[in-house]
């Protein structure tokens, strides 16, 4: 999956939420790095795609709820 379709399905499922960040320290990267590849229209790196798929499989309740 390329990135953008991937920022496209985060954004919808996490609206007014910054899953960006989450992907990010999920992925072990900066958050410059994991923009840039969710503006592309190619796959991102795998431990990226592997973030953002493991925050698309979870619920927006889950995510939140890890925060506090």
């Amino acid at each position: 999956m390329d990135g953008r379709l991937l920022a496209l399905k985060l954004n919808k499922q996490f609206p007014g939420w910054d899953w960006m960040a989450e992907v990010a320290e999920k992925a072990g990267e900066t958050r410059d790095k994991v923009e840039w590849h969710f503006q592309e229209d190619r796959e991102p790196p795998a431990n990226i795609e592997r973030a953002a798929l493991e925050l698309l499989n979870s619920s927006p309740e889950d995510s939140l709820q890890a925060d506090f």
